[in-house]
């Protein structure tokens, strides 16, 4: 783990005093989780625009099977 100094406002630093007091958990645990939660939601957000990116890449294909006839497959085999 790597060990970084920042800096915050003395009103920020106030907020996460007041926060940290009332969940029981340490400043630094809640700028973890903050951190954590930011990172996670950029992820999410490339995820995202990857899918819609995607997003009909396979609409003019005629090679590909009807989703009706594999899903009918599909329950003939669990019969």
């Amino acid at each position: 783990m790597v060990e970084i100094a920042i800096k915050i406002s003395d009103q920020t630093h106030e907020d996460l005093d007041h926060i940290a007091r009332l969940t029981g958990k340490s400043e630094g645990q809640l700028v973890i989780e903050a951190v954590d939660q930011y990172l996670s939601k950029l992820h999410n957000g490339d995820r995202i625009s990857a899918m819609r990116r995607a997003k009909g890449i396979w609409k003019d294909r005629d090679d590909l099977p009807r989703l009706e006839d594999l899903r009918r497959e599909a329950n003939r085999d669990f019969q």
